[in-house]
């Protein structure tokens, strides 16, 4: 005979469980069903209530599971592996409340010690304005964590003495500039001040030598006892500058 004929005392539990699953858990469904295990009827609805419970044990059994990888992670300072076993299973339980919590926890952090990385590099690289750049705002969020946590307080001070070593190779090779700089400039000097007394020696030479070759003319014309000639040519002679001395001692001569 059919099941609701055969055994009366079943109906109210057969039309219970869903009610019980939905209000109370599926704990208290599987409970009002058990002591009718024996009827194919409860048995078919049993069965499904119980699979159902295995897999949301499962699943809670794995979300505490990551839960507590994670943290375990964290605790270990291993901060972007931490983040990582969150985004392999991120499937298990997208609105998983500590999860959730952990990703937001984790983000700055993870984004900052990238940034710190990355500002290291460049520093070692030479960019320095590019490395401040991406030092700055890590700072603004490890400086928060530097106490708690030794490795980001490593980092920290990993990424100031890279800074500072940046700095003092930026300091050396502008005081090396500025001594090539500063030896460009001496030896244009030099080749100014030589240029300049060459043409100090040859503005001397010029008169020199003109006073020279008017002498000459003089000295000939007195030879030749051309006498007039001779006083013309001292007289032409005394407008050259600095033939003072020479005028006079040719002045002697011809007056001799």
């Amino acid at each position: 005979p059919p099941l609701d004929k055969q055994h009366d005392p079943l109906d109210p539990a057969l039309e219970g469980p869903d009610k019980a699953a939905e209000e109370e858990g599926l704990d208290e469904a599987i409970r009002i069903l058990t002591p009718f295990e024996s009827d194919p009827a409860a048995a078919s609805k049993l069965a499904a209530f119980r699979k159902e419970l295995h897999e949301l044990e499962e699943h809670d059994r794995a979300v505490n599971a990551l839960v507590t990888k994670v943290r375990d992670l964290i605790a270990a300072e291993k901060f972007v592996e931490a983040r990582d076993a969150l985004a392999e299973g991120r499937g298990l339980d997208p609105d998983h409340e500590e999860l959730s919590e952990l990703r937001r926890w984790l983000r700055p952090i993870t984004k900052a010690l990238g940034q710190a990385d990355e500002a290291i590099r460049l520093f070692e690289k030479g960019s320095l304005s590019a490395a401040e750049e991406q030092l700055q705002p890590a700072l603004d969020v490890l400086n928060s964590y530097k106490e708690t946590y030794p490795s980001i307080r490593q980092r920290l001070a990993t990424a100031e003495a890279a800074w500072i070593s940046a700095l003092e190779r930026q300091q050396e090779r502008k005081r090396k500039e500025q001594e090539r700089e500063d030896e460009r400039k001496r030896k244009e000097a030099e080749v100014q001040a030589e240029r300049d007394r060459q043409a100090a020696l040859e503005e001397q030479r010029r008169p020199k030598a003109g006073v020279d070759e008017a002498a000459k003319k003089v000295r000939a014309a007195i030879t030749r006892e051309r006498f007039d000639e001779a006083d013309q040519a001292l007289a032409g002679m005394g407008e050259l500058r600095g033939a003072e001395s020479d005028v006079g001692l040719l002045q002697v001569e011809l007056d001799n």
